[in-house]
């Protein structure tokens, strides 16, 4: 049986102080105020958190960070993915003696004409076979500009160490599809709140939604909701959910996140270069859209 992941995983943001140093203090409080909330855990160095403006030896001092103050009823999901097979591998070892659950490990793509399903499955594979923790693969075209077929995600889903998909599209046919053909202990989870509420009742088991950071309890009344079929709720909460999301995910990204996490009482702070922070007309838009949501 594979490991089950089921709820909310906010990929936390990775706090820096005014020189874009990491601010493990802000983390830590972060973290132990995201715990005071009924989360299934938590995606650590995923895009949201900045993790390709990190150094290996930073990645390692945030997960660390993590695994002092996360308590051992929610899971810690892990970024570890890089564009080769052989520094994505150096990189789970590194992790190897920390408290990790699940490595995700999104698809290499910078040769992306090359990055073929056989290429996709040999990568896939060949980390399922070394990692002594199991693999959530982590489909994102938005930022990789690939997209996988379901037909190899049903097929990498038999391996034994490779437990879900973090499927990033927003595409409602893809997602149908994957949980079309893969077995019941396959961990589909959604990483686009635009289609949170929808992916729950197609199948998916969760989500790890960039808009948890701001709006945690939104996304787990919509969980909950859908788990206990109060659906027209739930699609209430998901309609109120969708301006939000698409304002600090698709619209201004990283830098709008951690602005609103400063006005919602978490530490946001600066974004790393050469993301900029956001601009006063910005930081005016995101403020309407918090009080329209009654978040602010």
């Amino acid at each position: 049986m594979k490991l089950k992941l089921e709820g909310l995983f906010p990929p936390v943001t990775t706090p820096f102080n005014l020189n874009e140093d990491l601010d493990l203090e802000n983390l830590e409080k972060n973290i132990r105020e995201y715990n005071e909330f009924n989360l299934a855990g938590y995606v650590v160095l995923g895009s949201t958190g900045e993790s390709v403006y990190l150094s290996d030896e930073e990645s390692i001092k945030v997960v660390e960070t993590f695994e002092k103050c996360v308590p051992e009823t929610k899971k810690i999901i892990v970024g570890a993915g890089q564009e080769s097979l052989r520094e994505t591998i150096n990189l789970i070892k590194k992790f190897a003696d920390y408290r990790v659950d699940a490595f995700l490990i999104k698809t290499p793509h910078y040769y992306k004409s090359n990055m073929n399903s056989e290429t996709l499955k040999n990568y896939f594979l060949k980390i399922a076979e070394i990692s002594l923790k199991p693999i959530i693969i982590y489909h994102v075209p938005k930022f990789t500009g690939l997209q996988v077929e379901s037909e190899l995600i049903a097929e990498l889903s038999e391996h034994p160490n490779i437990i879900g998909i973090k499927d990033s599209s927003g595409n409602l046919n893809f997602l149908s599809d994957i949980v079309r053909q893969v077995s019941e202990d396959f961990n589909v989870l959604i990483g686009a709140g635009s289609v949170f509420y929808s992916g729950l009742l197609l199948g998916a088991k969760g989500g790890v939604l960039a808009v948890a950071n701001v709006a945690p309890q939104l996304c787990i009344d919509i969980f909950e909701f859908v788990k206990s079929g109060k659906l027209e709720e739930a699609k209430e909460l998901q309609l109120k959910l969708l301006p939000l999301n698409n304002i600090l995910v698709n619209k201004y990204g990283i830098p709008s996140i951690k602005y609103a996490l400063d006005l919602v009482g978490f530490y946001g702070g600066p974004p790393r270069s050469p993301l900029l922070p956001v601009s006063n007309k910005e930081q005016e838009e995101i403020k309407e859209v918090l009080r329209n949501t009654g978040i602010l």
